[in-house]
């Protein structure tokens, strides 16, 4: 079992290294904070980012992002889409959202996609519902549950998903103290860390 860290720190590396493996700075902090949400919940945010970042660097294709962000439904022209860039889009869209939501199609890794989910409760002040094929989660605008649908999409690595305000809202998970990823997320992390260097 690896040492734990504290949030500051494991939000810090999700960032550098996803600058490392060539995320631009503004995604690169998106990617920190997603990392840092998902450990508070008690889930391996590190390991959600490592196996996005492997991904991202495997498919040496830029274009991850969703081509129009007012569309329905979202298609990357890379045939699938980024967490980090597609929640960036919600979370800007937030408010403009249409009542029967947005698709997304090809979501890699769509567990880094919950703290957006979790940012457009808070913008909208009330429950959302994130749908893939098996499985349906509803978060609240206090955070993160821990639930059976959590831990069914920890384990998918690719998914269309479907996102719409409404839903029962189930109640936040409780809050850790440290991160505990796992050591070899970790490791990843930090080789991709090492190669870039902080904004001046």
């Amino acid at each position: 079992m690896t040492d734990s860290l504290s949030f500051g720190e494991i939000e810090a590396l999700g960032r550098r290294a996803a600058r490392g493996a060539g995320l631009p700075w503004g995604l690169a902090e998106e990617a920190g904070r997603a990392v840092r949400i998902l450990c508070a919940a008690g889930l391996d945010g590190a390991a959600a980012l490592a196996g996005l970042l492997a991904e991202i660097r495997a498919r040496r294709d830029p274009r991850l992002a969703p081509v129009r962000a007012l569309d329905r439904v979202w298609r990357a022209e890379g045939g699938a889409l980024c967490p980090i860039r597609a929640g960036a889009s919600l979370s800007d869209m937030a408010r403009l959202m249409p009542p029967d939501g947005v698709g997304m199609e090809g979501v890699l890794v769509p567990v880094l996609i919950l703290p957006f989910a979790a940012d457009v409760a808070r913008m909208l002040e009330g429950p959302v519902t994130l749908s893939w094929r098996g499985g349906i989660l509803s978060l609240g605008p206090e955070g993160l549950p821990r639930a059976e649908g959590v831990d069914k999409l920890m384990r998918v690595q690719q998914a269309g998903l479907h996102l719409h305000p409404g839903g029962p809202g189930l109640p936040a998970a409780s809050a850790q103290t440290r991160a505990r990823p796992d050591p070899r997320a970790l490791a990843a992390l930090e080789a991709l860390a090492r190669r870039t260097r902080a904004p001046g």
